[in-house]
């Protein structure tokens, strides 16, 4: 297993957690910490661009490749000892899923290369999902990195799956660094909003919109604001805002 030395998070990044150096395991184990002092500096509930997905409409179609935006964990961590510190696993563990779906939809199906999937098939609240993944923090030194959150599967009637998570970073030590409180929205314009609502909303869409089902919506975002996330993604409220603009 490669170890990754964690780099700035640049502009336009399309992986979750971004390395600029790969070196092997056994060369450095000797010089890191087994007693780290790792801290998170920082945290945000942030995007990340040109996540690579797949689109089929059927078992038997062949799937199309495609980028999608997600809802991400932008971490900042400081190590204060004077050797390296190893993360080995990056795990979120859910508190809450708010699905928003249209009242119907097609066969229409996609699958995307999120840094950590959870899972649309059962029920996963309070369950913790991640990856072993080994990410060098050098001593004395400050890196930042961020880890993608998204369902394991999507179908054409998902809107928008808001996940609110503590993020847990496993160190080699032993010890487990948390950042806690976190509501991950994927990222949207003003238009993908008016588009939520129109099609929660009503029929002439291709989906069975109706004032009930837009409701059903509005409820669960509702729940997610008053969660009060110690760190929220911004299109929440402006989500929030469009779903109680309309007058029914």
């Amino acid at each position: 297993m490669a170890i990754i030395s964690v780099a700035g998070l640049a502009a336009g990044v399309a992986s979750v957690l971004v390395a600029t150096a790969a070196i092997d395991q056994d060369s450095v184990a000797l010089d890191v910490s087994l007693t780290s002092k790792l801290r998170i500096v920082s945290y945000e509930a942030t995007s990340l661009d040109k996540i690579p997905m797949k689109v089929s409409e059927g078992e038997e179609d062949p799937a199309s490749d495609g980028p999608i935006s997600a809802a991400a964990v932008d971490v900042a961590m400081e190590n204060l000892h004077d050797q390296s510190a190893l993360i080995t696993r990056v795990d979120v563990e859910v508190r809450a899923v708010y699905a928003l779906r249209a009242c119907g939809g097609g066969p229409l199906s996609a699958t995307a290369e999120f840094d950590i999937l959870i899972p649309t098939d059962r029920k996963v609240t309070g369950q913790v999902f991640g990856q072993d993944k080994m990410f060098e923090v050098e001593g004395k030194r400050k890196d930042r990195f961020a880890v993608s959150v998204g369902p394991e599967r999507m179908v054409e009637s998902d809107l928008v799956q808001i996940f609110h998570v503590d993020l847990l970073l496993r160190l080699q030590s032993g010890e487990t660094v948390r950042a806690d409180d976190i509501m991950l929205v994927p990222p949207g314009s003003a238009e993908d909003d008016d588009r939520v609502v129109t099609t929660l909303g009503t029929t002439n869409t291709g989906f069975a919109g109706s004032p009930e089902c837009l409701r059903g919506a509005r409820g669960m975002v509702d729940a997610a604001v008053g969660a009060k996330a110690a760190k929220q993604s911004p299109r929440l409220a402006a989500l929030h805002a469009k779903l109680h603009a309309v007058g029914y």
